[in-house]
Formats: C-alpha cells, structure tokens, sequence
C-alpha cells in the first residue's frame, strides 16, 4: 500500500469520525429484543382508540403531530397487537418527548402490509428516515425499509439527548402502514460500546457500532448466568 493510499484511508477515517461527532453516535436496530435489551427502554402506555382522525394526540409523554392532513389511532393491523397509528397521506410522523428525563433511546413496532388487509392503493415499498433533534439541533439520523407483511421493529440508541423525532416517508404513497407500541429509555449510549477505530475503518461506523453494542450484550447475558 503506497503512502497516497494510506493519506486517503486516514483522511475518509477523519471525515468519518467528525461527522460521527458533529452529530453524535447512533445505533439502529431491527430486533426488538436486543434493542430492549442493550437500552433498557421501557414501552409507553398503550394507544388509545381516538375514534377518528386527530390532528394530535399525546400519550404517556409523547405528543403526536403530522404535517400530514391527519391521523388515526384504532385496531386496524393484523400484525400488531392492540391499536396503532394510521397517517391519512404520506405516513410521515412527528413525536415530540416531554419526559423530565433525558431520552437516549426510542423505537416502535411497525407494519406494512402489502397482501395484509387494510392497504390503501397501490402498493409502494416504503422506505423512511428517521432523524433525532434536541430542540432545533440534529442529534442523528437513520433510514428503514422494514420487511412487509410482518409484525416488524425498528429502534434507536444515542449518546445524546433527544427530545423530538421525526419521521419521513421518502419512498412511498398515501397506502397504510402502522406505528404500534413506542418505547423509549433514559439509559446513555456509552464509548463501551464503539469499537477502535480500525473496526470503524473496516466496516462503516454504524456496523462498527452496532458491533460493539452486540459485545456489550454478550457481556451483560454472561454476567446474568
């Protein structure tokens, strides 16, 4: 490996981890039981059936909003357990956190339905981002494209505080999908769980992450038994 190549590695492994700190560090889950695991997060209360559509609704410290035409809450996925939310339009969602204690981690249940009842339209294969904020101040970001036809998850742990989160469907169209049960934990993403940076080199910052995290989760499952 010559000296230009090595400049270059160094120089992308710098933009990497500056990037990492102007935002924070984030990791993402798909697993529901290792996200609850890792994080500690507890879930909130159950969603209420709001009988029709809301232009808000808040719930054990989370306030929903949409930008949006408007929104429901009812028992209306057969994946899902009990209700969940419906966006009538783009399923974009935002939720505000009014819990007195700082928040580090959230995540939902979710499903979209393809073959499953209750589909509006032509199918799209949604894809979303979501972004975390402390006030105005981007913490970090992620993007999901969850299985169809499942009871599906997806969650996230930072080291940083966030107290509202948004959620945007960038790939879809006005057919259903439903948020179920949200959980949210007070619990710091710590440095424990990022690897070296070598690690990072190889293999991107959030898979390095989420590495370290699953170490962090054979540690704590060793020291229970």
């Amino acid at each position: 490996m010559n000296k230009y190549c090595l400049l270059g590695i160094f120089c992308s492994l710098s933009n990497l981890l500056i990037i990492s700190s102007a935002q924070g560090a984030i990791v993402s889950y798909t697993s529901q039981s290792n996200f609850l695991t890792d994080t500690n997060a507890n879930p909130t209360l159950p969603l209420p059936d709001t009988g029709g559509v809301v232009n808000s609704l808040t719930v054990n410290g989370l306030e929903f909003t949409t930008p949006s035409p408007s929104f429901a809450s009812g028992d209306f996925s057969n994946r899902l357990s009990g209700n969940v939310i419906s966006v009538s339009g783009l399923e974009d969602l935002n939720i505000a956190l009014t819990s007195s204690s700082p928040i580090y981690s959230f995540g939902f249940d979710f499903h979209e339905p393809q073959s499953d009842p209750n589909r509006f339209g032509t199918f799209v294969d949604s894809v979303f981002t979501v972004e975390l904020f402390l006030n105005t101040t981007l913490v970090g970001s992620f993007s999901f494209n969850s299985p169809n036809d499942t009871a599906a998850f997806n969650g996230v742990w930072s080291d940083s505080a966030f107290n509202k989160v948004e959620i945007r469907e960038t790939t879809g169209g006005i057919e259903n999908e439903f948020f179920g049960q949200f959980y949210i934990g007070t619990d710091k993403m710590t440095t424990q769980t990022v690897p070296e940076p070598s690690t990072i080199l190889g293999v991107g910052i959030g898979t390095a992450i989420a590495f370290g995290t699953g170490l962090k989760r054979k540690l704590a499952q060793a020291k229970k038994k």
